[in-house]
């Protein structure tokens, strides 16, 4: 038997289920996202760290190694 939009109603149930699945997917995936990462720091939390310290310590250098990098990059993108 088919539906207002030419669909078996078979088609409309496997439909909702994809749908269905579909957003526990999503659910999941938030939750995983969501969760806070557990208290020990990770190797990118110390590196972070530390360049955020060495920063602080030499802001005048920080920005003279940016500036550096960035003239570099823009000219090797350029070529």
């Amino acid at each position: 038997m088919l539906t207002q939009n030419g669909t078996t109603k078979d088609d409309h149930h496997l439909l909702e289920a994809q749908i269905d699945a579909f957003k526990n997917g999503v659910r999941k995936l938030i939750d995983r996202v969501s969760t806070k990462p557990a208290d020990e720091p990770s190797r990118l939390k110390a590196f972070a760290d530390k360049a955020t310290e060495t920063i602080k310590a030499h802001p005048i250098a920080a920005v003279a190694l940016a500036l550096g990098l960035g003239y570099a990059v823009v000219r090797i993108a350029r070529r």
